[in-house]
């Protein structure tokens, strides 16, 4: 990993002073851990009785009951939920555009969101996903400690994670960082993703001229990812029609993310460098001030 990429992830470790990660408000089932939940797990919280089921704790049974009804009835006692995260990078060529920002403010930020889960007293793991899902080398410590970033993967990362979905923890925050350029259908992603999980978010990261082209007349355009080259002409209707393209993408993967309970927001590179505001996370309730 390049020199440049480990002083992105100071950058965005430093950034996460004033943030922690938001817990969700509901909680899953089934967790053992330090934060109660809404559910029956194995804290010494007495919730109810249900009647024993196979595979249930024995040291649970309440023999009282047992006796008054000839019953086997369990005691359920409120759960405990661990928190943690799990933060999935896009590894593909277009999260390093030349001439942007983009490659800086992905790996800035994916530290900030590592560090502010962390200020929150989650467990916390970094993926990156470009031919495979793998985790990244020491992902689970400090962001600043990172390894293994590099934006040269020319496919789908996409289709990459519907193949291999990542081994997230169950009950855990999920996190996805991506432009989100890529030719998928987002729902089944998502639900893929949103399986087990106690909140999902997605980050579209878009640099600058990802929001639409300022040049006029004829232009030579590289592909990041396949570094074919093509020729067009730019007028006024072609840029609208690219506008619309964009718009057509983020309102699919906004109604996808509404279906399966998740939350998505675009922040703009160039802009979250030169000034660190992160209201629409605020907002969006993925992080919190304090």
């Amino acid at each position: 990993m390049n020199s440049e990429y480990r002083q992105f992830l100071r950058e965005g470790e430093q950034a996460a002073s004033r943030y922690a990660l938001t817990s969700p408000r509901r909680l899953p089932r089934g967790m053992s851990g330090n934060i109660l939940g809404s559910g029956a797990g194995s804290s010494l919280e007495f919730l109810d009785h249900r009647e024993y089921q196979p595979g249930d704790d024995l040291r649970h049974i309440d023999w009282s009951a047992y006796a008054r009804t000839d019953k086997l009835i369990v005691k359920l006692f409120r759960e405990e939920i661990s928190p943690h995260c799990d933060i999935l990078i896009d590894g593909s060529c277009s999260m390093a555009l030349a001439e942007t920002q983009k490659a800086r403010s992905t790996v800035a930020l994916s530290a900030l969101l590592g560090q502010a889960a962390q200020n929150a007293d989650c467990s916390c793991r970094a993926w990156f996903v470009t031919d495979q899902v793998r985790p990244l080398p020491n992902g689970h410590e400090r962001p600043s400690l990172w390894e293994g970033l590099d934006f040269r993967f020319p496919g789908n990362p996409g289709e990459s994670m519907l193949r291999q979905p990542p081994e997230c923890k169950p009950h855990g925050i999920r996190i996805l960082v991506s432009d989100l350029f890529w030719a998928i259908d987002p729902l089944p992603l998502l639900q893929r993703l949103a399986e087990k999980a106690a909140a999902l978010f997605v980050v579209q990261i878009l640099a600058q001229s990802d929001l639409g082209p300022t040049e006029r007349g004829n232009i030579r355009l590289i592909d990041s990812e396949t570094g074919l080259e093509k020729e067009i002409f730019l007028d006024d209707p072609t840029i609208q029609a690219y506008r619309d393209s964009l718009q057509r993408l983020q309102h699919n993967w906004n109604r996808s993310c509404s279906q399966v309970g998740a939350r998505m927001v675009t922040v703009i590179a160039e802009s979250l460098l030169q000034t660190w505001d992160l209201q629409e996370l605020v907002s969006g309730e993925l992080l919190k001030v304090g």
